[in-house]
């Protein structure tokens, strides 16, 4: 799939009539939702994903959210209109900002999602051990590049309230890597949501869970 010049991998699976896209996490790709993609396209349902830009096959050296909102887009023109979107930690961040930015569907789920940028930003400080300097030199690059008012557009609580499309948002308790007050957070500020907590899957094994699935089935079928 092309957005503008660059080269964006897509790949889909099913022929059903409503299309769910899959939005992948930061360092990942778009088969890392494989599992859940068969599921659904086994269900009835024609299911796209992608890798994020300068992810797995895709063109470019960075990646940010406009950049997948962008790609969401794109892929929306190819395949869409979208019925629902199913998106994995990074990717709920890219997610809420496309919906925020006027993204149409009729369910929204997340998966072990930060709540806000900054939360993001001390799991990777603290996963790898930066120091307080390097963390506020990165703030300050990341305000240079997005503009101060960056931690508010980038907020899944954010313009929570004015969101009207029904949520499911998925977390485990022994997430290493997304605490689960994130859970809790969006939860808390987003209308017309629901929460399904697990238990000792973590943030990738819970992609592969056979109960996570049916929930997100069952969620998706509701009128």
């Amino acid at each position: 799939m092309k957005m503008g010049e660059a080269n964006i991998q897509s790949y889909v699976w099913g022929e059903g009539d409503r299309t769910i896209v899959l939005i992948h996490g930061w360092n990942g790709r778009g088969a890392q939702l494989g599992e859940i993609a068969i599921f659904l396209a086994e269900q009835g349902f024609r299911v796209v994903s992608f890798d994020l830009p300068g992810h797995g096959r895709s063109d470019g050296k960075r990646c940010d959210i406009p950049a997948v909102y962008a790609a969401i887009n794109a892929l929306e023109q190819q395949y869409g209109p979208f019925y629902a979107a199913v998106s994995h930690s990074f990717g709920g961040l890219c997610l809420m900002y496309a919906l925020n930015k006027g993204l149409k569907i009729n369910h929204a789920i997340t998966i072990s999602s930060p709540f806000d940028l900054t939360s993001l930003l001390d799991s990777y400080a603290e996963t790898l051990h930066l120091s307080v300097k390097v963390i506020a030199v990165q703030r300050k690059l990341i305000e240079q590049c997005f503009g101060e008012d960056v931690w508010q557009q980038f907020s899944m609580v954010a313009k929570a309230a004015e969101r009207t499309v029904p949520g499911l948002v998925i977390h485990d308790y022994n997430d290493r890597h997304v605490e689960i007050n994130s859970a809790e957070q969006i939860a808390k500020y987003w209308p017309n949501s629901e929460v399904m907590l697990t238990k000792n899957l973590g943030h990738h094994r819970i992609l592969r869970e056979p109960a996570v699935m049916q929930t997100i089935l069952g969620f998706v079928v509701k009128e």
